[in-house]
């Protein structure tokens, strides 16, 4: 416990110089950290997730920023979140489990949590509609996750990632240029 919390505290400080968007020339992308990524729920709503460790209600919070950003058609989770998060998200779009998510669904918001769910990434990603945001957590600390997070990174269908070290974020709308981000979260 004492090592890993060594080791985040070591890859925070040298992350340091990517923080709060600068550096960012896109304006999609500064919006997006600024707003969603380092963004606030309401007091009330950081509260319900109080009870949690911090780095799960760190990724809860972020995933319902998320979706109260983006308003997606459908929401796939694994089962890995807190049922709180699940009702939460509920009034936001309907939640569905992770292995009913098919890329061709529209405008849909999806957590994978895990190496276990993070072979559903291994599918075709050129059908993902351009309003889906995927949501990859663990990607440095399961060694599976790793390998499938490097292997999307490059898809000519991801045009936008996210590395947030806890977690990474594939964006797939096609306006936008190639690019991957490295942003201390």
């Amino acid at each position: 416990m004492l090592r890993e919390s060594l080791h985040h505290f070591f890859v925070r400080l040298r992350r340091i110089a990517y923080r709060k968007g600068y550096g960012i020339h896109s304006p999609f992308a500064f919006d997006f950290v600024t707003r969603v990524i380092y963004g606030r729920l309401p007091r009330a709503d950081r509260k319900m997730l109080s009870h949690l460790p911090q780095l799960q209600r760190r990724i809860e919070m972020l995933l319902w920023r998320v979706a109260i950003d983006q308003q997606p058609s459908f929401i796939y989770i694994s089962e890995d979140f807190s049922p709180i998060l699940r009702q939460q998200l509920n009034f936001i779009a309907p939640v569905q489990s992770i292995r009913q998510w098919k890329p061709d669904v529209e405008n849909a918001l999806v957590c994978i949590s895990g190496a276990s769910d993070a072979a559903v990434l291994q599918t075709d990603l050129s059908q993902t509609d351009e309003r889906t945001k995927v949501l990859l957590t663990s990607i440095y600390v399961h060694s599976d996750a790793s390998l499938i997070w490097d292997a999307c990174k490059p898809d000519k269908s991801v045009r936008v990632t996210f590395d947030l070290y806890d977690l990474g974020i594939l964006i797939f709308n096609k306006i936008l240029q190639k690019q991957d981000y490295l942003i201390s979260f």
